[in-house]
């Protein structure tokens, strides 16, 4: 059982429609872009370049617009790319564990001179960005900023109906990962919620919409709490990070954001995943402390 799923749910239950066979359906997530794998390594090395001054990120989308053939005119990607950022509104969750999924679509939301609005037709706040005449991200596909105001055990409700209100099919979740140490990223298309709440809730809702559960995830990683006897799952996610982290937070906040951008450019999952997976920095391993009465 993994650390995610000791945590308990307050989840409503939902019963998927008998018409969904299977949560392993096939992945529906395919490169729509003309870029050729030289150049999608390209992309993904300047979008990493950017990770030192992404306030240069307008700047540098507009140049990529113009200086790469392939992407000189629109892609016209049918209904576009919805990303998702999970976590718990209100300023008392705002720095979090649990909220990182909202801190990388601030980030991104930021960096393309975006601003959020309050939907409350989908229980959700929404990025409003740029014309597609001053936002170079426009000419790559159409892109919609999600952070649902529904509290996390029932985010699927706000993505759901958002997702089936505009028909879109290409999706990007941000959120934490308690099973993965704190300085990796990891990326994962379908599969099981982990024990994750917020996934789980997604799933109940997004199913019938896609035929199954196959959106791409984009892992941030926390670390996990049962190195250290005793602990809290919920009080650990629900914790805020370290101090001692806040610079290295900086620039995972900042790669992840590059990371969903290059995703909703290029809708290229593998290639996402091959070139902004990123794995956390050795350390020696930790001797978890004993508790009083319990052997590790």
């Amino acid at each position: 059982m993994s650390a995610r799923a000791r945590f308990s749910s307050h989840q409503t239950s939902h019963n998927p429609s008998p018409a969904v066979k299977s949560l392993e359906a096939k992945p529906i997530i395919k490169p729509t872009t003309r870029l050729s794998q030289q150049n999608l390594k390209m992309l993904a090395k300047e979008f990493l370049a950017l990770a030192k001054q992404p306030r240069d990120l307008l700047a540098k989308l507009q140049d990529l617009v113009e200086s790469t053939p392939e992407s000189s005119a629109d892609f016209g990607v049918d209904s576009g790319v919805l990303i998702v950022g999970l976590g718990n509104p209100g300023e008392k969750y705002a720095c979090n564990r649990h909220n990182v999924g909202f801190m990388v679509l601030d980030r991104l939301c930021e960096a393309l001179g975006g601003s959020w609005e309050a939907v409350p037709k989908f229980r959700a706040d929404l990025a409003v960005l740029p014309s597609h005449n001053t936002c170079p991200l426009a000419r790559f596909t159409r892109c919609y900023l999600l952070k649902p105001q529904t509290f996390m055990n029932l985010s699927g409700e706000s993505v759901g109906a958002f997702a089936r209100f505009y028909k879109i099919s290409c999706i990007l979740v941000v959120h934490d990962e308690l099973d993965i140490p704190f300085g990796a990223l990891r990326y994962k298309l379908g599969g099981s919620s982990g024990g994750h709440n917020g996934l789980k809730s997604i799933d109940a809702h997004i199913s019938d919409h896609l035929g199954g559960n196959s959106y791409a995830r984009l892992r941030f990683g926390i670390g996990d709490p049962s190195l250290h006897k005793p602990y809290d799952v919920a009080g650990f996610v629900l914790g805020d990070f370290l101090p001692a982290q806040g610079d290295e937070l900086g620039a995972l906040i900042t790669h992840a954001m590059l990371g969903a951008l290059f995703f909703a450019c290029t809708r290229d999952f593998a290639a996402t995943q091959n070139f902004f997976t990123k794995a956390a920095p050795s350390k020696a391993p930790e001797v978890a402390p004993k508790s009083l009465g319990e052997e590790r």
